[in-house]
């Protein structure tokens, strides 16, 4: 790893990244590649549960399940027939929640598109009580500041605020921020944080990495949730910490990628999500 300002951070190379991907085994099966559950969409915001889903699914997770409303499962059963779907009771939602069987799968993203209400905050509860690992973006990540506590946990939780999230959870002073960081990461020691700005900035367990590839064609509704996507492909086969930064390293080069043949003021999630494919295709060869 490249040091940056005198050791306080370090970035990753295109090298490193590629040896981080997760190996795909000749003699495997759906199930060695992890069993996901992403709980996210709302009647009126069905593409960001949907462009996340698809990306955990083409970044390499074997199983995607999306717990949703009936306006996201039914968009799922149309635009995303390879994954599983559970309709969300949100008359009586603690009654299914109880009866709930979380152990089929192996890691649950929670937040995109899920909207901020009551039921929001009972389900990042309950998300943050089980013994999976978790990732919340989004309005999964509204309701942390009064839950801190649960964030003292055994397994892993992964939080992807942009700044205004940030600062909305944490004290935010911008001349200190990755010591902020540095010392949040040390009080919760399972938690990572991916803070996405122009440099997007990962950290935990006092640890520091910046993200220096990606371009303002990012600037644009639904790419958040394609990079919760990413990490949630790329973490959930081995759960492996090495593979949230080089999600991060993946999603921005393939912005820079898209600059190569196109202009920054075109680029769609849609697309964003094709052009991590390549990404992926050019490292899976790279490493061979």
């Amino acid at each position: 790893m490249a040091d940056i300002q005198n050791g306080e951070a370090v970035s990753l190379s295109y090298e490193e990244v590629a040896r981080m991907l997760p190996e795909r085994k000749v003699h495997s099966h759906k199930g060695d590649y992890g069993k996901v559950l992403l709980i996210g969409g709302s009647d009126n915001t069905t593409g960001a549960c949907i462009l996340c889903g698809r990306m955990i699914l083409t970044a390499g997770a074997g199983l995607l399940t999306i717990m949703s409303v009936p306006e996201v499962v039914h968009t799922a059963h149309q635009v995303l027939p390879e994954a599983m779907t559970i309709t969300l009771n949100e008359s009586d939602l603690e009654s299914q929640l109880s009866e709930f069987d979380l152990n089929r799968f192996d890691l649950i993203v929670m937040g995109p598109g899920l909207g901020r209400s009551e039921n929001t905050e009972k389900l990042l509860q309950y998300v943050l009580k089980t013994d999976k690992d978790v990732i919340l973006d989004a309005d999964g990540l509204f309701y942390l500041k009064r839950n801190l506590e649960l964030l003292k946990r055994k397994c892993r939780t992964v939080i992807t605020p942009h700044l205004v999230e940030y600062q909305r959870i944490f004290e935010y002073d911008p001349d200190r921020i990755r010591d902020d960081l540095k010392r949040i990461t040390m009080m919760y020691p399972t938690l990572t944080v991916v803070l996405k700005s122009e440099n997007t900035l990962i950290a935990h367990n006092g640890e520091l990495i910046v993200n220096l590839t990606g371009n303002n064609a990012l600037a644009k509704g639904g790419s958040g949730d394609v990079l919760t996507g990413v990490i949630g492909g790329l973490y959930a086969p081995q759960h492996k910490w090495e593979t949230i930064p080089a999600a991060v390293y993946i999603h921005s080069l393939a912005a820079d990628r898209w600059l190569e043949n196109h202009s920054a003021y075109s680029l769609l999630a849609s697309d964003l999500i094709q052009q991590i494919e390549k990404v992926l295709f050019e490292m899976s060869r790279k490493r061979k």
